[in-house]
């Protein structure tokens, strides 16, 4: 049987990793979607989404609709 090492671990061999391809967090939000195509489906969907996060008392992620 084979053992999975911690997941602080592998997060910190990913950071290094990231660290190493110059690869930062705003490389992230440039490549997000900014949700210019998005169907009225798709924004109902997320604005759904968002409010049961907050009645839930959760912050919602970021969605742009």
């Amino acid at each position: 049987m084979r053992t999975l090492a911690p997941l602080s671990t592998y997060l910190a061999v990913l950071a290094e990793r990231k660290r190493a391809l110059g690869i930062t967090d705003a490389a992230y939000a440039r490549a997000r979607n900014r949700g210019r195509r998005r169907t009225p489906e798709k924004r109902e969907l997320l604005r759904r989404i968002e409010r049961r996060a907050r009645a839930a008392g959760a912050e919602p992620f970021q969605a742009r609709f």
